[in-house]
């Protein structure tokens, strides 16, 4: 069954298994007793422990002192830092019908395994490399690998398990296990993790259509989630140690899909909390973003041990500050993200238990946690579970709130144009008064009062006329009219009109167009430069406003430049909303911020695109892209 494999490196091998297994293992011997029982080899009192051993090895007084040294401090669990290879000596007795065990080895991260089997016929040797060879004889399952050997019925044998890795971090697990059982405990096991495979693509796939549907970000993150958590599960089979060549270092490739998951979980988190953009916590998200980022490139150049320990470390920082946000959450808003944080425990438990295994010491008939990997996928499979159902609570719950938000807008631009209408009238008569009210007084003084309250009048049904259009705009009433519209002519009209206002302010003003005849609402245009010439005007108190016009081949471009006071970045995100004002408003101006709110909309119904390009302390220009078509 299995082959023997003789060469100078195995003969000393052999020459030591067959010097030092009378010496080492007398007295001390593993019964086999029961075929249905998984035996723990490298954790059994019968085992001698690890050993290290060199590539060559001579049988001498010096292997004595290296044999008496390994008890000491490398009795339970090899430190493949002080050497890459490490033995472990066994010797067995088959109490039991069946001649065929399987000698299992739970871990991945190990490059090769030799077995030497020693019986009264003579010594067998297999291997376990870390790929799979079509023609291997050993075994892959879902936690780790297995090879058959022959163990004589009612007959002692000596075995020896040598294993090569290199800086290898977690505990593994040698099990010995009858040939009809093994093959029960694998169908098992692989079923699990096929389940396993099958939920959580059942995640992937519910909250990937959901997203398709309800166009949430909240759900293209979790199936990112879900997605980079079934790649580990694929990892971990024997499939994705075939594909990756999984030796005793992490690959880049898994490096890349732990950072991922962590960066997913940070924006998924974010999204679900609806963290404001400048707040504090942003920062800390932002940056342990960044931080996670830079470990990827740092992944391509540290050693093993220094990747594990590192996104390790990086997993636990992204736990620490979710639970911490969900908690400050729970806090003020209650039960649902009080079950969000709560869905966040099995990861915390996991990540505290893989550092744990990194650093534990075993002790003489411990069972290791290897084969918690069942254990872990499942408590992964709850996380996911958890975090779905308060993730559909959550978007429902968003809906409601913008439904609202969405009644109350329309609530409000209703009642606004109702207010502007009802003011309109008594301005109107307002204005009737005073017109009739200056034919009567011929005192100097009160002609000028009455001039000023003309004036502040005329503001005021300026403002009125503007508020009842932008909420004609909003509320979608307002009538468009289609037509020819001569650019000269319009223009022509726009300069009689607002060379007076320009004058006024001893500003130069100047237009050029270009000859040229588009369809759209003539006077919806009109009150669209209107406004953004009159805001330029306004805000420009040396220099000049210029308005111009120039065919495209597809598009009419409409500017109007200032040498204003400019616009920074930050304000300029908020000029076109008449319901987020900036802080730093000129007192010297009045302005409602209806104008541009009004150019704004009318560019949406007419299907036109507004830019601003602007420098503080230099002016700026507003753009506006008409649809033209030259050849018509």
């Amino acid at each position: 069954m299995i082959q023997g494999v003789y060469n100078k490196k195995n003969y000393l091998l052999i020459t030591l298994l067959l010097f030092i297994s009378p010496l080492v293992c007398a007295n001390n011997t593993l019964d086999l007793e029961h075929i249905g029982q998984l035996y723990d080899i490298n954790s059994s009192s019968s085992a001698q422990g690890f050993f290290p051993i060199s590539d060559e090895t001579i049988i001498d007084s010096t292997f004595y002192d290296a044999q008496e040294w390994h008890l000491k401090q490398f009795a339970m669990r090899p430190d493949f830092s002080v050497s890459k290879r490490f033995g472990l000596l066994i010797s067995l007795k088959n109490k039991t019908q069946i001649d065929t065990w399987f000698v299992h080895i739970s871990h991945y991260l190990i490059d090769q395994i030799d077995v030497y089997v020693k019986t009264d016929s003579g010594i067998e040797h297999a291997i376990i490399a870390s790929l799979l060879p079509s023609d291997s004889s050993f075994s892959a399952n879902m936690l780790g690998r297995a090879v058959p050997i022959a163990l004589p019925k009612n007959e002692s044998a000596d075995l020896l398990v040598v294993l090569t890795s290199y800086k290898m971090k977690f505990p593994l697990y040698i099990g010995l296990i009858a040939e009809t059982e093994y093959h029960n405990w694998k169908r098992n096991m692989d079923l699990v993790f096929i389940v396993a495979m099958g939920i959580m693509l059942g995640f992937v796939l519910l909250s990937a259509t959901s997203f398709v549907i309800l166009r949430e970000q909240m759900l293209a993150w979790f199936s990112i989630s879900t997605i980079l958590f079934l790649f580990f599960i694929v990892l971990r089979s024997p499939f994705g140690i075939d594909m990756l060549e999984w030796k005793s270092g992490l690959p880049f490739a898994g490096s890349v899909a732990i950072a991922l998951s962590q960066i997913s979980m940070l924006v998924f988190t974010k999204l679900f909390i609806n963290i404001p953009v400048n707040s504090l916590s942003t920062r800390y998200f932002d940056w342990l973003i960044g931080l996670i980022c830079i470990s990827i490139i740092a992944s391509l150049f540290a050693s093993n041990s220094f990747n594990v320990v590192m996104h390790s470390f990086l997993g636990l920082l992204v736990i620490v500050l979710i639970v911490w946000i969900s908690i400050m959450q729970a806090i003020k808003q209650g039960a649902l993200f009080i079950v969000f944080m709560l869905g966040w425990l099995p990861l915390l438990y996991y990540v505290g238990e893989v550092i744990y295994l990194q650093h534990m010491q075993l002790k003489l008939g411990e069972t290791t946690f290897s084969y918690n990997n069942i254990e872990s996928l499942y408590l992964q499979i709850v996380h996911f579970f958890i975090h779905f159902i308060v993730m559909v609570f959550r978007i429902l719950q968003i809906k409601r709130d913008r439904i609202t938000a969405e009644m109350k807008s329309e609530a409000k631009t209703t009642f606004l144009a109702q207010l502007s209408h009802d003011l309109r009238q008594p301005l109107d008569t307002m204005g009737l008064f005073l017109d009739h009210l200056q034919d009567k007084i011929h005192h100097k003084e009160n002609a000028t009062l009455l001039h000023k309250t003309k004036k502040i009048h005329y503001s005021m049904r300026e403002i009125l006329s503007g508020l009842l259009n932008l909420s004609q705009l909003e509320a979608g009433k307002m009538p468009v009219t289609i037509q020819d519209v001569n650019i000269p002519s319009l223009f022509e009209e726009l300069n009689h009109e607002y060379e007076q206002n320009t004058s006024a302010k001893k500003l130069r003003y100047h237009s050029r167009e270009c000859k040229a005849v588009i369809k759209t609402d003539y006077v919806l245009l009109k009150r669209l430069l209107g406004n953004l010439l009159s805001n330029a005007t306004k805000y420009t108190t040396t220099g000049g406003v210029f308005m111009s016009a120039r065919c495209r081949s597809d598009h009419i471009l409409l500017q109007v430049w200032d040498t204003g006071k400019g616009i920074s970045a930050h304000e300029q995100k908020l000029i076109f909303d008449l319901y987020q004002r900036s802080e730093k408003n000129d007192p010297t101006t009045q302005s409602t911020g209806v104008g541009l709110a009004t150019v704004q909309h009318i560019a949406m119904l007419l299907d036109f695109k507004v830019t601003l390009r602007s420098t503080l302390g230099k002016g700026s220009v507003f753009s506006v892209f008409i649809p033209y078509d030259k050849q018509r």
